[in-house]
């Protein structure tokens, strides 16, 4: 936390709500099901050895995919040991902490558990093992303050580790608004996100290309149906993120966080969101769109004519751009973008069938 005090304002915020859960409670602690019995009998023993000594940050962050299978007891004395225990460690931001030091990865592991399932999110459909269904078992007192304590991380960690404000960001969008302060916290990083402000660089050659991508895809029509090909966790997550964007609005630092999805993204998705990270790159942002351009359409992979036919269907001004931009920051072998740009970018577009 920033301040000491503030730190210690937010575990006693959490020890109130959760009071009665300080210790573990009789056994059985596990919702015991016919089938695989030794597996919960093997879950119960893991819990058991809770009660001799505190529970470990090890064991605390191995249990937490699990903690969905405890009694309703058990469940409350583990979500506060674990976030009691993920304040007592430095956090993105504290004084003294780097932007690259190691930091709690039980802040990390109790913010990746309480976000939803984004399938269950996206698709509409009950799960009992993630945060929404956790969120269903808990009291509003203790929903509150998990809201409160997911707030403080979008607050406090933003500015040193956006990846880490966002995903708590996404829990409470997605089900933990118990707090109204947390909730706008999280609403204000979701505009940002989709807020564009122009980085101020020292490069003529960048701004014009910059300025060259977004004419030449001005007029490009936003995808239809599906952004991605697969409907698994990571890409729901996308498509979740990106559902009714507009690329020119997207903030070149929230292009870090879906940059993998150009990897999932339907042809429409990806020709449509492109120009972004052409742009993004351009800015200093961590995401590289050359793999895509070059690699993908190049070398022989069970992908490439998929990637060959998506390149096709771009208008002659936007190859152009594509061009412009591979001749211009040539990251990957020569031989390569050579023949990127005379087989793909640069070659006249095979007639419509």
């Amino acid at each position: 936390m920033t301040t000491p005090h503030e730190r210690d304002d937010l575990r006693r915020d959490l020890e109130r709500a959760f009071a009665g859960a300080e210790t573990l409670p009789p056994a059985p602690r596990v919702v015991h099901r016919e089938s695989e019995a030794e597996f919960w009998a093997g879950l119960e023993q893991r819990v058991a050895a809770a009660e001799r000594d505190p529970p470990s940050e090890a064991f605390l962050a191995r249990f937490a995919h699990t903690a969905c299978f405890l009694t309703p007891a058990a469940e409350r004395w583990y979500w506060r040991a674990l976030l009691t225990a993920a304040i007592e460690d430095p956090w993105p931001g504290d004084p003294g902490v780097g932007r690259h030091d190691a930091t709690s990865a039980l802040l990390h592991t109790a913010c990746w558990v309480l976000r939803p399932n984004p399938c269950a999110v996206l698709f509409r459909f009950p799960t009992d093992e993630d945060g929404a269904a956790l969120r269903a078992r808990l009291t509003p007192a203790e929903r509150a303050a998990v809201s409160r304590f997911l707030g403080r991380v979008v607050t406090h960690t933003r500015p040193a580790s956006t990846g880490l404000a966002y995903l708590a960001a996404q829990a409470i969008r997605w089900a933990w608004r118990d707090d109204p302060e947390s909730a706008a916290a999280a609403d204000a990083l979701h505009r940002d996100a989709r807020t564009y402000v122009p980085q101020i660089r020292d490069n003529p050659e960048d701004d014009a290309l910059i300025g060259y991508v977004e004419d030449a895809f001005a007029a490009t029509p936003p995808p239809e149906g599906q952004l991605m090909t697969s409907t698994w966790e990571e890409e729901s997550a996308y498509a979740l993120e990106l559902a009714g964007t507009d690329w020119r609005d997207l903030a070149t630092w929230f292009l870090w966080h879906v940059s993998s999805a150009y990897s999932f993204m339907s042809a429409q998705a990806f020709r449509y969101y492109l120009p972004a990270a052409l742009r993004g790159y351009l800015e200093g942002a961590e995401v590289d769109p050359t793999f895509h351009l070059v690699t993908a359409v190049v070398e022989p992979s069970s992908y490439r004519d998929a990637a060959r036919a998506c390149a096709a269907a771009f208008t002659p001004g936007e190859r152009d751009a594509v061009a412009a931009f591979l001749r211009h920051v040539v990251p990957y072998d020569e031989g390569d973008v050579a023949t990127a740009l005379a087989e793909v970018w640069e070659a006249p577009a095979p007639p419509a069938s």
